[in-house]
C-alpha cells in the first residue's frame, strides 16, 4: 500500500529513483516483445515455402577461404563510416579518432544485441563525455546527420538501379516518398545548423526566466543550443558534399559487400539485385526488430532476390549468411574496442603509478 501511495503521489528522491527504474525496466522488456515478436512474424513469412533442409545444405557449402574479402571490406567500411563520423563534427569540437572510433564500435555491438536501435543513443552520450561543449545531445545531433545522409545515399543507389532496369511500382512509390522525406529532413537540419551557427557566440543559459522554473529552463535550451551547434557543418556546402560523397562510397561498397556475396553461393543475378537488397534490408533494419535483426533481415533479403526470380531456398540460405557474418564482423570490432579501452586504462593506471 505504500507503494502504491508513492507511485500516485509527491514522493522522495529515493521513491521517484526506484519508480523511474521500474518504468525503464518495462520499457526495455516492451521493446524486447515488440522486436520478438515483429521477428517471429518475419521469420515465419521467410520461411514457410522453404526447404530448410535444402537451405542448410547451400549454407554449408561455402568455402571459409572465400569470406576473407568480405572480412577486408567490413573492416574498412567501419574505418569509413568512423571517418565520416568524425568529419561531421565542428572543427574545435572534434573527438579523436581512437574516442571515435570507440563510441562506434560499441554503440553498433549494443545495436546488435539490444531492441530499438538504443545503441545509437549511446553513442552520443559515450562521446559526449569526450566533448563538453557539445555533450551527448550535440553528438545526438551527428547521428541523426548521419541516418538521413545514410537514407539519401540509398535512395540514390536505388534511383541509379531504376534508371537501369525497371522495378516493381510499390518500390518506386515508397522510394519517391522515402526521398522525399529525407530531404525535408535534411532541409530542417540544415536550418537548425544556420541557427546552431548564429548562436554558437551567445550564452545558452541568458533567458528570462518568468515562465518556467529557472533550471529547467536553462537545461532544456542547453541542450537545443547544443544540438543545433552539433549541426554547424551542414551550412557549408563544401563540407555537405562531401559527406554525400562519403556517404555514397559507404553505400556502393556495402552493395559491392552484397554482391561478393551472391557470387559466393553462386547466385547468378545482375548486380542491380544488390542494390535493391540493400534497400530493402536499410528499410528493415529501421522497424522494431529482434537482437540481431533476425527475421527482418531473412525476410527482406528473401524479399529482394525474389523479384530477380531467386528461389526461397538458396535465397534465404543467403540471407542466413549475410545476418551471421554481419554480426560476427560487429561483435570482433565491439571486441577490439573494448580490448582497446582495458589497454588505454591499465597504461594510464601505469603512467599514474609511476607519477
Amino acid at each position: 500500500m505504500a507503494l502504491t501511495s508513492r507511485a500516485h503521489s509527491p514522493c522522495t528522491n529515493g521513491g521517484t529513483i526506484i519508480i523511474d527504474l521500474k518504468g525503464k525496466a518495462f520499457r526495455r522488456w516492451l521493446h524486447l516483445a515488440v522486436g520478438l515478436a515483429v521477428a517471429g512474424l518475419f521469420l515465419y513469412l521467410a520461411v514457410r515455402n522453404v526447404d530448410l533442409a535444402e537451405a542448410r545444405s547451400i549454407l554449408f557449402k561455402v568455402e571459409p577461404g572465400r569470406m576473407l574479402p568480405l572480412v577486408a571490406m567490413s573492416l574498412a567500411l567501419v574505418g569509413l563510416r568512423v571517418w565520416r563520423w568524425l568529419l561531421m563534427f565542428p572543427c574545435a569540437m572534434r573527438p579523436t579518432r581512437y574516442q571515435a572510433f570507440d563510441a562506434f564500435a560499441l554503440a553498433s555491438l549494443a545495436n546488435s544485441f539490444m531492441p530499438g536501435r538504443l545503441g545509437d543513443i549511446a553513442r552520443a552520450g559515450i562521446i559526449g563525455r569526450h566533448v563538453p561543449a557539445l555533450g551527448a545531445s550535440g553528438a545526438f545531433a551527428t547521428v541523426v546527420l548521419e541516418k538521413v545522409l545514410d537514407g539519401l545515399a540509398v535512395l540514390l543507389l536505388l534511383a541509379t538501379a531504376l534508371w537501369l532496369v525497371p522495378l516493381p511500382p510499390w518500390l518506386m512509390k515508397a522510394g519517391a516518398g522515402a526521398a522525399a522525406v529525407f530531404l525535408i529532413a535534411l532541409a530542417f537540419l540544415f536550418a537548425l545548423g544556420s541557427y546552431g551557427n548564429k548562436s554558437r557566440e551567445s550564452d545558452p543559459t541568458a533567458v528570462s526566466t518568468r515562465l518556467a522554473p529557472a533550471q529547467m529552463l536553462r537545461a532544456l535550451r542547453g541542450l537545443f543550443h547544443r544540438f543545433t551547434v552539433g549541426l554547424s557543418t551542414v551550412t557549408s556546402v563544401k563540407q555537405l558534399t562531401l559527406l554525400l560523397l562519403m556517404s555514397l562510397m559507404i553505400w556502393c561498397a556495402e552493395v559491392w559487400w552484397v554482391y561478393l556475396c551472391l557470387q559466393i553461393f553462386a547466385i547468378g543475378v545482375p548486380p542491380q539485385a544488390a542494390v535493391v537488397t540493400i534497400v530493402l534490408l536499410a528499410v528493415g533494419t529501421m522497424l522494431p526488430a529482434a537482437p540481431g535483426f533476425v527475421g527482418t533481415y531473412q525476410f527482406f533479403v528473401v524479399t529482394a532476390l525474389a523479384i530477380y526470380g531467386v528461389a526461397e531456398s538458396p535465397a534465404l540460405a543467403l540471407s542466413v549468411f549475410m545476418n551471421l557474418f554481419a554480426m560476427s564482423m560487429t561483435v570482433v570490432v565491439g571486441a577490439m574496442a573494448i580490448l582497446a579501452r582495458l589497454w588505454v586504462t591499465q597504461r594510464a593506471q601505469t603512467t599514474a603509478h609511476h607519477g
